[in-house]
């Protein structure tokens, strides 16, 4: 079984990070954030902070966040500074990323509808 540690390098080895701040979110990497933010969401240090600051993330979207993670990870002082950082960053980024896969779902959805009913359309003509 892979540590939390470990689940975190595969995290920021196996997301793309393109040229301009451009993130690809890979299955694995969507694996990763699921599991680990649904666990780290339920410490009272992410509990806490979420409290204090209901909306800190504002308009941000996933990968903005992660690319913020990604920073902050480098500036960090100590261990516990990095692991403090995937724990609060970490469920962020996947409450934005499970937004943004249910709205790109929602949307797949709409042009399937419309696409069936322009050929049925079509084929009634």
């Amino acid at each position: 079984m892979q540590s939390e540690k470990d689940k975190i390098m595969e995290l920021l080895t196996v997301t793309e990070v393109k040229e301009g701040g451009e993130v690809t979110f890979t299955d694995r990497s969507i694996e990763i954030l699921q599991e680990l933010g649904q666990q780290y969401k339920e410490t009272p240090l992410f509990k806490k902070s979420r409290q204090d600051n209901p909306d800190w993330e504002g308009d941000a979207n996933a990968g903005l966040l992660f690319v913020y993670m990604c920073e902050r990870l480098t500036e960090a002082t100590s261990r516990i500074h990095t692991i403090m950082v995937c724990k609060l960053m970490i469920p962020l980024i996947w409450e934005k990323l499970e937004q943004e896969l249910q709205e790109t779902a929602t949307v797949a959805d709409k042009k399937i509808e419309e696409d069936t009913a322009q050929g049925g359309l079509l084929s009634a003509t």
